[in-house]
C-alpha cells in the first residue's frame, strides 16, 4: 500500500487533473495529509483501492486525465508482494 500511495503520490499534478479509478473521479487535494492526495469527496484514492482489492494492492488499472479530456490508461503491478497466508507469523 506504501508503494501504490508514493507512485501515485508522485504523478505530476500540472499535468494529471484527475484519475478515474472503478467508476470514481479522484482529483488532488491539497487540504489532505497523506502523501497521496487524489480524493473523491472523503475517500482517497488508496483506501479505495485497498477496500476494492480486498487484499495487498498487487494489480490496479486506472485512467489518467489532464486538463484537454486526454486519457491514458495505466496499470501499477506490484508483483513482488506475498498473500497474508504466504507469511507466517512466529
Amino acid at each position: 500500500m506504501n508503494t501504490f500511495a508514493r507512485y501515485m503520490g508522485s504523478i505530476d499534478t500540472s499535468k494529471v487533473e484527475k484519475i478515474i479509478f472503478d467508476g470514481k473521479e479522484y482529483t488532488w487535494d491539497t487540504n489532505q495529509s497523506p502523501v497521496s492526495k487524489w480524493y473523491n469527496a472523503d475517500t482517497s484514492l488508496v483506501s479505495a483501492v485497498v477496500e476494492a482489492q480486498n487484499t495487498a494492492i498487487r494489480n490496479v488499472t486506472f485512467t489518467v486525465v489532464d486538463s484537454n479530456g486526454y486519457s491514458v490508461v495505466g496499470t501499477f503491478k506490484a508483483n513482488n508482494v506475498p498473500a497474508v497466508a504466504d507469511i507466517s507469523f512466529e
